[in-house]
């Protein structure tokens, strides 16, 4: 049993572990919350907006439906919630983990996203994925092509701005 089913007090918490508890439906808005793990909570419902949280693994909930627009959220971790049709845009966001998020069909314009994990989202298609401005993993994987032109191609191809960001950030160009 969890703190939060066991009605233990909540005040002063910066980090909370309530992961694979069967009895939470919906998680409380803890004031000065700065991490949350409910993974695997199967009847988790919902999660509030709460300010301050900067990381969240929600992953492996399937009765959760969306993903509140938390500002300074920087990393958000809901695979397996096969609910989710849309991830919020979140400023600041840095790091997304969306793999087996079977009916997202869309990853909004993220500014300053830095990682994102997918598979397994069979309506994502790489297409959605390219309104993403800044995405080290994808830009990675490109990079190994030999050619120098043809990387460069491919970048100004995705975004018109990706090819001045990947010029400043990577020493490869």
């Amino acid at each position: 049993m969890c703190i939060i089913c066991r009605g233990d007090p909540l005040e002063g918490l910066v980090e909370l572990d309530c992961s694979y508890c069967p009895n939470i439906t919906e998680i409380p808005n803890i004031v000065g919350l700065q991490r949350l793990n409910c993974m695997g909570c199967l009847n988790l419902a919902s999660i509030p907006n709460i300010v301050g949280l900067q990381e969240l693994d929600c992953s492996y909930c399937p009765k959760l439906t969306s993903i509140p627009n938390i500002a300074g959220l920087q990393i958000l971790r809901c695979s397996g919630c096969l609910n989710i049709r849309e991830i919020p845009n979140i400023a600041g966001l840095r790091g997304l983990c969306c793999s087996g998020c079977r009916l997202l069909t869309e990853i909004p314009n993220i500014i300053g996203l830095r990682r994102l994990y997918r598979s397994d989202c069979p309506f994502l298609e790489d297409d959605n994925i390219t309104k993403v401005v800044y995405i080290q993993r994808w830009i990675r994987s490109k990079m190994q092509i030999r050619n120098f032109n043809v990387r460069l191609a491919l970048v100004r191809d995705i975004h018109p701005d990706l090819l001045n960001i990947c010029m400043s950030y990577y020493s490869v160009f």
